[in-house]
């Protein structure tokens, strides 16, 4: 006859009804199967409905969580009397199915729904930086996908036509659209003849970074959207471009406005947008969080990019200085058409 503690091995380590179905139970092997499987989706689905809010995700997760620990002790209640022997081979038939369900829907999601990336490099920063996980929404990808926002984060490939260049992701903020004329003057963004509306916090050294060079540190206004922007100091006041956004693509920069390989560098120096088939999702919300030491930052674990910008562990005159700036919003924050 099957052995219990068996089933329970099962359960625990493969899940997904196998358990219950070694035991001969296949309906109850079925219920569970698909109360394993379920909350893969709504977990995809809550996540961009809430901009990749952790905590609404992340009670999806508890309930995936309820549903393992309910499965045992269902094994855990049953009389042996209900037990039958079940053949090998249609056990591990049942498993592959067990398995390859949840993966594959997962597969499905990471293909048209969410994803999650690492921040390579601090370009950024001080909103994301090196060793920051982030979620991003996939549906904002393709050709065919309505461009991104201005003020938006997007993931994209890194638009270099040498086929010879890395397939490289980037990650970079979405200033101008299609039909745009965009000039950025000593790192602040003109579009249009309007100039992005901008509030100093004060000097500080780069938040998160390794130099200790400080800089400038701005809320910028943008659409619907406030984040943070720095600025090295003496870093020049040259005026780049004008750049002219074609159909179809966007200008984007980088928060760190001295220390990012974007849109004024491409084109071999010469400025370029980014066509709307790089792109690859819109940034959400950070997931997880590694420091320098490669231990968890778990004050930045939540930071949502659609939400007021904050710096976690930030000294008490920055924090004054940005809560400063959000209490006084701008009034426009769009350029002319």
């Amino acid at each position: 006859m099957p052995k219990r503690w068996l089933a329970f091995l099962l359960a625990a380590i493969l899940s997904g009804g196998i358990g219950h179905f070694y035991l001969g139970l296949w309906r109850r092997a079925l219920f569970w199967l698909g109360v394993h499987a379920v909350p893969i989706l709504p977990l995809a689905l809550v996540t961009v409905a809430f901009d990749g809010n952790v905590a609404a995700y992340g009670g999806v997760l508890v309930l995936a969580v309820l549903a393992r620990l309910g499965q045992l002790l269902d094994l855990a209640f049953l009389k042996r009397d209900r037990f039958k022997r079940t053949p090998l081979l249609r056990v591990l038939g049942f498993a592959l199915v067990a398995l390859g369900l949840p993966y594959g829907m997962a597969v499905a999601i990471r293909v048209n729904v969410v994803e999650a990336f690492k921040i390579p490099g601090a370009s950024m920063a001080p909103g994301l930086l090196p060793g920051d996980h982030i979620v991003v929404d996939k549906r904002a990808a393709g050709s065919s996908a309505p461009l991104p926002e201005r003020g938006e984060v997007v993931v994209f490939e890194y638009p270099d036509p040498d086929p010879d260049h890395p397939r490289v992701d980037y990650l970079k903020r979405v200033v101008g659209v299609a039909g745009d004329r965009v000039v950025v003057r000593a790192g602040h963004p003109i579009i249009n003849g309007w100039r992005v509306p901008s509030c100093l916090v004060g000097t500080f050294p780069l938040p998160g970074g390794e130099a200790l060079d400080e800089g400038e540190l701005h809320v910028e206004f943008l659409g619907k959207r406030s984040y943070l922007t720095w600025y090295q100091a003496d870093s020049g006041t040259d005026e780049e471009g004008p750049y002219n956004v074609p159909p179809g693509q966007a200008f984007v920069l980088g928060d760190n406005r001295w220390n990012s390989s974007d849109s004024r560098s491409w084109n071999y120096g010469q400025g370029a947008s980014l066509p709307g088939e790089k792109i690859k999702g819109r940034a959400l919300s950070v997931w997880l969080s590694f420091n320098q030491e490669d231990a968890i930052s778990w004050d930045r674990i939540g930071l949502e990019l659609g939400a007021p910008p904050r710096v976690p562990g930030a000294p008490a005159k920055m924090r004054e200085g940005i809560t400063r700036c959000l209490a006084n919003p701008r009034a426009g924050t769009l350029p002319p058409q």
